[in-house]
């Protein structure tokens, strides 16, 4: 999984079977998460935004990076109960 700013090589990428989708202001994309997707520069003034929704059991746990500390945060129960609280609510 890349963070912000990092690219996949090139040659990982099979760019000839790759598909543009361009958007006009005020549309968006979805699309799963493991979807190699890239977009040009903002130029605009206006800023542009992600919205990241991920569905996960709650045996699932969270790996840190010690170069990127940060929290992870399990906003809502979708449903079922939580009995291993590896995620702050």
């Amino acid at each position: 999984m890349l963070s912000v700013n990092q690219e996949i090589p090139e040659e990982l990428v099979q760019t000839d079977s790759a598909l543009l989708c361009p958007l006009l202001a005020g549309q968006m994309s979805i699309h799963d998460g493991f979807l190699v997707h890239a977009s040009d520069p903002n130029t605009s003034q206006t800023r542009r935004c992600g919205f990241v929704i991920r569905y996960v059991p709650t045996c699932a746990y969270p790996i840190q990076d010690p170069d990127r500390p940060r929290r992870f945060h399990a906003t809502v129960m979708a449903s079922g109960s939580d009995q291993f609280s590896h995620f702050s609510t």
